[in-house]
């Protein structure tokens, strides 16, 4: 059974609490914050797949400014990061089919984690100067599967996941 993880591109885009026409907009691309525990490609029935992200506080923008992300988030949603997660199968026709997870096979090891429409919305929380989050997602069947954003739905396509604070 192998499992790829798609090559996340992570794109978030931040705006100053001025409300007003002169509020600035930041946007920060990533590449690599989502990642499988130890880098594991193969996994037997029922092992689980433990993914990890983590999104630096310290971030440059697209136009080289450096930024501090906890600047950006306000009262009660400081320790907070999200993004959607879904994990698709490979068909023998060569395309995905998505799985419907469940909470039953879901661990959560850090951050919070719930489940919409099959999807995984997980909440990362800060912790070490970083947004983080860890789960692991049980495998009931064998085959060849794809982990990418809730949003991935053509094999060819980048995947790709919105981080919102």
């Amino acid at each position: 059974m192998k499992v790829a993880l798609v090559s996340f591109f992570t794109a978030i885009a931040l705006t100053t609490c001025d409300t007003s026409e002169n509020a600035d907009v930041y946007y920060v691309t990533n590449n690599d914050i989502i990642t499988v525990e130890n880098e594991t490609t193969e996994f037997a029935l029922d092992e689980s797949i433990y993914v990890i992200t983590t999104v630096n506080d310290q971030q440059t923008t697209t136009n080289e400014k450096n930024i501090t992300l906890s600047e950006f988030t306000y009262g009660e949603d400081f320790e907070n990061f999200y993004h959607t997660l879904a994990l698709y199968k490979k068909t023998g026709f060569g395309t995905l089919s998505k799985i419907n997870l469940t909470e039953n096979a879901i661990e959560v090891l850090e951050g919070e984690v719930s489940v919409s429409q099959g999807n995984l919305f997980v909440q990362n929380f800060y912790r070490d100067s970083a947004f983080r989050s860890k789960i692991g997602i049980k495998l009931l069947e064998s085959g060849d599967y794809v982990l990418s954003s809730a949003d991935y739905t053509n094999i060819n396509n980048d995947g790709i996941i919105l981080i919102k604070g």
